[in-house]
């Protein structure tokens, strides 16, 4: 079955939409990276100690997400991802603004804690959507324009963070991104629709406990979870404390990590996504794993 026949109409609307996740994905990034660029003004304004910073913007946010994930995922899995991700994105980015309104550690750490929660649940609907509208072997690449927004995202979150950080403070820019998201949520929610997303006349239904079960059973899964869970603890350390480290050791300013930092790290994180979501989709035609493959040389 085709994209357009899996959405009904036209082939264009599956990749108009993916364009909407795209951007809904790019806020989910910058609102979970900005208080990592802000780290340095954030800790002296609220008095934090590293550890405390650690905790808001790392150990904290990453549980709630953790935890999360699995309950909202599964009401996205009845089809609705069009309410799921927007009602997300609402939530997260009025958790955003009101981060700007803390005057302690813990009201920020409870602010973080719901942008996780908001956050926790756009993605595997983001992913979904996706693997419904598209077939296997043409899945990567619209997957990869997805996943462009964490580098962009990134450079976002570095730029905004840095630039509006040290022209308006850290709390007006929160307060100004969480507004953003406000207002894109009725736009996703307009493009994805609100109805279920029914496939060949049935309605979607969310898998039982069995089946979640079962995929713990599978040692390819588990070794799935392992790998990334040791990618993403390398790297969420990096994030949270690599530009609290430039300025710290090295002297640059909140614009210069924003400019220097967040355009390195995202420029080439774009390169390199684009790279493997075409290379993937060609070499996985003769031989499907080579999506795994290529994501392990890439960790390499």
């Amino acid at each position: 079955m085709t994209e357009g026949a899996r959405s009904g109409s036209g082939a264009p609307r599956p990749w108009g939409a993916v364009a909407v996740l795209m951007a809904a994905t790019l806020l989910n990034t910058v609102d979970r990276l900005l208080p990592t660029i802000l780290a340095e003004p954030i800790k002296h304004d609220l008095s934090l100690s590293d550890t405390a910073l650690g905790f808001i913007n790392g150990f904290g946010f990453l549980l709630v997400y953790a935890v999360m994930s699995i309950p909202i995922a599964r009401v996205s899995d009845r089809g609705r991802y069009g309410v799921a991700i927007s009602l997300c994105l609402a939530a997260w980015s009025a958790m955003t603004a009101l981060g700007g309104l803390a005057r302690t550690g813990l009201q920020l750490g409870l602010t973080r804690m719901g942008v996780a929660v908001g956050e926790a649940g756009s993605i595997p609907a983001a992913h979904a959507f996706i693997s419904r509208r598209f077939e296997p072997e043409r899945r990567a690449t619209p997957l990869a324009v997805l996943t462009l927004a964490a580098p962009l995202g990134g450079v976002a979150a570095a730029l905004g963070g840095g630039l509006l950080g040290q022209a308006i403070g850290w709390r007006r820019t929160l307060v100004a991104l969480g507004l953003c998201g406000l207002l894109l949520a009725p736009l996703v929610l307009m493009a994805l629709g609100a109805r279920p997303a029914a496939q060949a006349g049935e309605a979607p239904q969310a898998p039982g406990l069995g089946s979640v079960a079962r995929l713990f059973r599978k040692r390819s899964f588990l070794l799935l979870l392992a790998g990334s869970g040791a990618t993403g603890m390398g790297a969420y350390a990096m994030v949270a404390f690599g530009p609290a480290f430039l300025m710290r050791a090295h002297g640059l300013t909140l614009r210069q990590v924003g400019t220097d930092y967040g355009l390195t790290q995202g420029l080439s994180g774009v390169a390199g996504l684009l790279l493997v979501g075409v290379l993937a989709d060609r070499l996985a035609r003769r031989d499907p794993r080579w999506r795994i493959w290529l994501a392990a040389l890439m960790i390499a």
